[in-house]
């Protein structure tokens, strides 16, 4: 039996969405309201992208007339970064999302992360007041790592629990494979999203390493207080993590 190489851990990213359903008196997405919210987050995003959409509208009023078009340019998104570019915070319409990225320092745990997310939750409401919350998701990205035996040779099915080998014979050796699966949560009955996949290396690469996404929907929350939103997402996290313990057939 394998045993991997994990990172401690072996996450590099992490983020966390939420959709809104807007207050009642908005007509248009409010690309202003989403510069003067990160004019007041710049001390802690100082780096700031706006990124626009154009769309094309096209006009015919019937036979014999022409085709007129118009260009039209709306904002699509106001993404923050931090100093170091290792956290994101990015404004959409009725959508926000924090990300976290893998840098040089320290990974944080979920709590810190969660206490930066909950914070920007409420930065957001203060300023757009959308009716209420619809639904958040949970997104992790891990990296595994597998040395590769002398022959340059891994049995699949001795690392991830996930998948099983194809024989060799007829199939010939395995060179790359992506899968991913959707399964129901048993604790909200709400979908979980894994896809896992390996990624290229250079020739003469002593190990192989696996990228695997765990996509967890997280709309059937409480979402009438931070604490319920809290607890909630603390609840879907654990069951992630546990999905992830129970993916590998061996950990060290």
């Amino acid at each position: 039996m394998g045993k991997i190489k994990l990172d401690k851990p072996p996450i590099v990213e992490r983020w966390l969405s939420f959709d809104f359903e807007p207050n009642p008196s908005k007509t248009v997405w409010d690309g202003k309201l989403a510069t003067e919210l990160a004019d007041r987050l710049s001390l802690e995003f100082p780096g700031r992208e706006h990124i626009w959409a154009q769309q094309i509208r096209v006009t015919h009023a019937g036979p014999g007339t022409p085709v007129q078009p118009e260009f039209l340019v709306r904002l699509d998104c106001v993404r923050c970064a931090n100093a170091s570019s290792t956290e994101l915070f990015q404004i959409r319409d009725d959508q926000i999302a924090y990300n976290r990225l893998r840098g040089d320092e320290e990974w944080p745990g979920f709590n810190p992360f969660l206490d930066r997310a909950l914070h920007l939750l409420t930065e957001y409401r203060q300023m757009f007041q959308p009716a209420k919350i619809i639904a958040a998701v949970l997104h992790e990205v891990d990296i595994v790592e597998i040395p590769l035996t002398p022959d340059g040779q891994i049995q699949l099915d001795e690392y991830f629990s996930l998948i099983k080998d194809l024989p060799e014979t007829p199939f010939g050796l395995i060179q790359a494979f992506a899968s991913q699966y959707i399964t129901i949560a048993p604790h909200d009955r709400e979908p979980l999203t894994i896809s896992l996949q390996q990624i290229p290396v250079e020739p003469g690469a002593k190990s192989l390493q696996f990228r695997v996404e765990w996509d967890k929907k997280c709309s059937s929350l409480d979402f009438s207080s931070e604490e319920s939103i809290r607890s909630g997402l603390n609840t879907n996290h654990d069951f992630m993590l546990n999905c992830f313990e129970h993916a590998f057939s061996t950990t060290k």
